[in-house]
C-alpha cells in the first residue's frame, strides 16, 4: 500500500538544494544514525548537522526518536520517505512524498512471489520446523520462490538478506541491526553504533532481537557466504530460537551441526504442479504436463521456459527434438553446480542407462534427489533436456 503525503514544495526544494542536507540524506539512506555520528562521517560541525536535521524533520523528510547510547540519551534520526515526486502545475510546485508502510518494508527485497507454485508440502515442513530451515536444491528449482512465499505468509517482521552481500559475519549482523531497529528493537544497532566490536556480544543481541520480534530471517544463497562465522551464527540461532525462524537457501548442503534444524531437499515440480501451471496459462492437459515433466524433470525455470515456447506456437515434439539455445543454457546453468564425480556419473548413465559401479550408488541417489534423473528398477532415466546438454 502506497502512503503518499503532500509536502511544502518551495521549502523542500530549497532544503534539498543545500549540499549538507543532501549528504545527510545519503548517510541516513544507509541506516538510522545520530547527529554526532553523522558529523563524524561527513567531517562537519555537529551543531550544523543538528540544525540541518531539525529542518529536514520539520519538512517531514526525516523522523527521530530518543534512544539510550553510552549511558546518555541521544536522538536517532532515520528517513521518513523513500522518494519525492515533483509536480509542476498552475497551483505552483507540489511535492508528493512516498512513505513506506511496515508491510512494504518487510517485503521490499522479496521479488519472486509470482514464480511460486505447488510447494504446499514444503511450506508445511517449513511452518512446522523449529529454529533453522535450509532449502537445498540446484539452480532453477525454486528455492528462492519457496522462501519468498513463506515470507509472504509470515505474520511477523521479515529480514531478507542476499548471501552475495555477506563477506564477513559483521556484514550480516549490521543488516540485522538496521532492520531490527526499523521494527522496534534497538539494542543491537545501538551497541554497534557505539563502537561495540565484540562479535559474540553482537551475535547474542541479534539472537535476542530476532526472538523478541518473532522475526523471520531469510538468508538467500547461503552458499555464497564465505565466512565460517556465518555458519557458526546459524548454529547458534538453531539452538536458541523458539519464536523466531531462519530460512536459508543453498545450492549445496552447508556444513552445519544443527540440533533442531531441518534440511529440505528441493526437487522439480511433480506432474500435478506442472498441470496447475498449464491451467493458469489456459493450456490444461495432463498428457502435456507429463511430457514436460519427462523433458525437464520439473525444474520450475525449465518448465516455465517450455510453456512459454508452447504458447509462442512451438509443438512439444519440436521443443524436445530441437531444444532452443535458451533452454540448453538454462539446463547448463543447473548442471554447472554438479561436482566432477556427479558430472562423470551422469555421462556414464546417459551412455549406458545404468550406474556400473557400486561406488556410484550414493552419487546416483544424490542426482535423483537433485531432480536430474529417475531410478526405475534396474534402469536409470536422465531427463531429456539434461541428456541433450551432453550430446
Amino acid at each position: 500500500m502506497r502512503n503518499m503525503r503532500t509536502l511544502n514544495g518551495d521549502r523542500v526544494v530549497k532544503a534539498l538544494s543545500k549540499d549538507l542536507n543532501l549528504r545527510i540524506l545519503e548517510t541516513l539512506a544507509c541506516g538510522p544514525s545520530y547527529p554526532r555520528r553523522i558529523a563524524e562521517v561527513l567531517g562537519k560541525n555537529e551543531a550544523a548537522v543538528v540544525r540541518a536535521l531539525k529542518e529536514l524533520e520539520r519538512l517531514g523528510i526525516v523522523e527521530s526518536k530518543w534512544a539510550r547510547i553510552r549511558d546518555r540519551n541521544v536522538k536517532i534520526y532515520k528517513l521518513k520517505v523513500r522518494e519525492i515526486t515533483l509536480r509542476i502545475g498552475v497551483e505552483g510546485l507540489t511535492l508528493l512524498a512516498d512513505g513506506m508502510t511496515m508491510s512494504e518494508r518487510r517485503l521490499k527485497r522479496i521479488e519472486y512471489r509470482d514464480l511460486f507454485v505447488d510447494r504446499r508440502f514444503e511450506l508445511e515442513a517449513i511452518s512446522s520446523a523449529r529454529g533453522v530451515v535450509v532449502i537445498v536444491g540446484l539452480p532453477g528449482m525454486g528455492k528462492t520462490a519457496l522462501a519468498s512465499e513463506y515470507a509472504r505468509r509470515h505474520r511477523g517482521p521479515t529480514i531478507w538478506v542476499d548471501g552475495g552481500e555477506i563477506r564477513r559475519i559483521e556484514d550480516l549482523l549490521s543488516i540485522i541491526a538496521v532492520n531490527a531497529f526499523k521494527f522496534g528493537f534497538y539494542d543491537l544497532y545501538e551497541y554497534m553504533l557505539s563502537g561495540g566490536g565484540r562479535v559474540d556480544v553482537s551475535v547474542s543481541l541479534a539472537c535476542g532481537g530476532l526472538e523478541s520480534l518473532s522475526a523471520l530471517l531469510v538468508l538467500d544463497d547461503l552458499h555464497r557466504c564465505r565466512d565460517p562465522g556465518v555458519l557458526e551464527f546459524i548454529e547458534h540461532l538453531d539452538k536458541r530460537l523458539t519464536k523466531a525462524k531462519v530460512v536459508a537457501t543453498s545450492t549445496r548442503t552447508p556444513r552445519l551441526v544443527m540440533h533442531r534444524g531441518t534440511i529440505i531437499y528441493l526437487k522439480g515440480l511433480p506432474v500435478e504442479g506442472i498441470e496447475e501451471l498449464l491451467e493458469a496459462e489456459g493450456l490444461a492437459s495432463e498428457r502435456l504436463a507429463a511430457e514436460i515433466h519427462g523433458v525437464s524433470g520439473g525444474a520450475p525455470i525449465l518448465v516455465r521456459a517450455i510453456i512459454g515456447m508452447i504458447k509462442a506456437g512451438r509443438e512439444m515434439e519440436e521443443v524436445v527434438g530441437h531444444p532452443s539455445i535458451h533452454l540448453l543454457d538454462l539446463a547448463s546453468s543447473i548442471l554447472s553446480e554438479l561436482s566432477e564425480e556427479e558430472t562423470s556419473l551422469l555421462r556414464e548413465v546417459i551412455r549406458t542407462g545404468e550406474a556400473e559401479s557400486e561406488i556410484s550408488i550414493d552419487l546416483l541417489w544424490e542426482l535423483e534427489r537433485k531432480g536430474l534423473l529417475e531410478v526405475m528398477g534396474d534402469s536409470v532415466r536422465v531427463y531429456d533436456i539434461f541428456r541433450a546438454c551432453f550430446l
